[in-house]
């Protein structure tokens, strides 16, 4: 079964449209390897926090509060 947060992530990614591989360049790493950390295959330290980070610096216009929803 998959974290809850991916799930968070994902939809986030969607609602403010958000490409993986522009997330995994962001964040330094393949869009495969992103991939990975979103289906649950790999769990390096700290993943949640550094995916959930890049995506705020990414919609970062948006309204903070609003985006740390999830």
């Amino acid at each position: 079964m998959l974290d809850k947060w991916t799930g968070e992530v994902v939809g986030t990614m969607h609602i403010y449209g958000v490409k993986g591989t522009k997330l995994a360049e962001h964040m330094g790493v393949t869009d495969r390897y992103l991939s990975q950390m979103l289906n649950g295959k790999r769990k390096p330290k700290d993943c949640e926090a550094r995916v959930k980070t890049a995506l705020m610096e990414l919609i970062g216009g948006e309204s903070s509060a609003e985006a740390e929803g999830f």
